[in-house]
């Protein structure tokens, strides 16, 4: 059976056997569950500090209560043959949840626009583009796109559009992250609660907007 299964059963006891207080924060990390593919990344994500850190208050409580959580569960699983997301794995146009794109990443920090996969050497950059917090657009729609920078409020410190290794303010995962061998791929959605779709392989060419954007274009192949 699949770690996945596996844990999604297990909390549907906790559903059943744990306070009101804890179930909308059991359905929240069920959909969380749900939204992952791969069961390893399922172990990844329970083996984060991010997710430690949030439940460390809620597992104690269920260990008092004589139940598992998915963490003991993840434990006692076989391990050795887990598989995971990989950018190899995914087509121009793919739909991914938001939980799939943070394990690619691998940080599980879902709320974030940008991430630098340091292991990988990739940047991904996640865009909303209506209603969404930041006003990002395509200025050539699939081709190039106009993406505003997580933290505006250091838009008045300069930024070297070499994209070298500096210590700037703005954006910190795309300036210090971004080199000539590091890939950038952008996921993108029009409205909340949508999948992202992949639109493959960009890379960086300035920063606008009084430094608060950056323009980012389509390399053709992703693998380039």
């Amino acid at each position: 059976m699949s770690l996945k299964k596996i844990i999604l059963e297990n909390e549907i006891i906790l559903l059943n056997n744990m306070g009101e207080q804890y179930k909308n924060r059991i359905n929240n990390f069920i959909s969380k569950i749900k939204a992952l593919d791969y069961d390893g990344d399922i172990a990844r994500f329970l083996s984060s500090q991010y997710f430690l850190d949030q439940k460390r208050e809620q597992y104690i409580a269920i260990h008092n209560s004589g139940l598992k959580t998915a963490v003991d569960i993840l434990n006692d699983y076989d391990k050795s043959k887990l598989d995971y997301i990989n950018i190899d794995k995914i087509e121009e146009n793919d739909l991914l949840t938001a939980m799939n794109i943070s394990a690619l990443a691998n940080n599980f920090n879902v709320q974030k626009g940008m991430y630098y996969n340091e292991t990988n050497d990739f940047l991904i950059i996640k865009s909303q583009i209506k209603d969404g917090t930041y006003d990002n657009n395509w200025i050539v729609r699939n081709s190039q796109m106009k993406y505003y920078l997580e933290t505006e409020k250091f838009a008045d410190v300069y930024y070297n559009l070499q994209f070298s290794h500096l210590p700037n303010k703005i954006c910190r995962d795309i300036i210090i992250g971004y080199n000539n061998h590091t890939k950038l791929f952008l996921f993108y959605r029009y409205n909340n609660g949508d999948r992202y779709f992949f639109a493959g392989q960009y890379k960086p060419i300035k920063f606008t907007d009084d430094n608060r954007a950056i323009i980012i274009t389509k390399i053709d192949n992703k693998h380039a």
